[in-house]
Parts: C-alpha cells; structure tokens; sequence
C-alpha cells in the first residue's frame, strides 16, 4: 500500500472518531426558561406582542418577565404559534454561544396555576393527551394534533 492511501486512510479514520467526540462535547448547560410565547419582532422593543399579532407570521419564542427573548429551536413556529401569548416553562439545553436559543427536552403550559406537559423529548401532546412526533402529526384549525387510525 502506498503512502498516500495510508494517509487518506487514517485521515478517514481519525475523521470518524473525531466528529462524535466533537459533538458531544459542545459546551451547554441546562436550562428553564419561563415566559409567554410571544414574537421576536415585538421582543427587540421589549415588549409582549399584542394578540393581534397571533396570526401574523412572526417568529415566535419565549418572552420572560425580565424582557429576555429566548428561541425555542427545533419547534415548528405553527406549534409556538398555538400556545401564543400562553405561558411556557422550557427544560432543555443551551449551547454555547447561543445563549438565548433552547434546545427543548420538556414544554410545560400553565393553565390557571397548573402545569400540563405540551412536549417532551421529541413528541408533542395535543389535547386529549395523545402523543406524536412532528413529522407524524397534523394542524388542523391552527392546533397540532395527532390523527386518529
């Protein structure tokens, strides 16, 4: 063999262990934002998006009572978008140097003081507590939903 095809060789070797260790060793931390979904075009003038704006085809995150804006990544804007002006607490994962973009494990809503869990590791909860991934599910009248077979 010669020299150079052991090169490209390790090249390639070296290649497929180093992306995984390089992954996961991107610096984050956990984090849990809480606030109103609300839009970003509102945010960068610290303030809530009225309800008006509902409709309107923003980009929507987490608004918190401090007036920080935090995305929620991985989410489809139409499934922010059904709980807008609604509060969330997100559980994830910051990665740093995005420090105001989260990464979701669990979506919390609060409904009159209680706690009721939307999403969660990959699969949203539509109302009659049904689960599904988003490749799976349906909008049907704005609200994600998970068909019935």
């Amino acid at each position: 063999m010669t020299t150079q095809k052991l090169k490209k060789i390790n090249t390639v070797i070296f290649s497929i262990f180093l992306i995984p260790v390089t992954i996961w060793s991107q610096p984050h931390s956990d984090i849990t934002v809480q606030g109103e979904v609300s839009g970003f075009d509102c945010a960068v003038v610290e303030v809530l998006c009225p309800t008006t704006h509902r409709g309107a085809d923003y980009t929507n995150g987490i608004f918190t009572e401090e007036k920080e804006f935090f995305f929620v990544v991985n989410i489809p804007q139409s499934f922010l978008r059904q709980y807008f002006r609604e509060t969330f607490v997100v559980e994830g994962a910051m990665y740093e140097p995005y420090t105001k973009a989260v990464e979701p494990e669990t979506i919390q809503l609060i409904e009159n003081g209680e706690r009721r869990l939307v999403y969660e590791s990959g699969y949203f909860i539509d109302g009659e507590g049904r689960r599904a991934t988003f490749q799976d599910g349906v909008v049907q009248n704005g609200e994600w939903t998970v068909e019935e077979e």
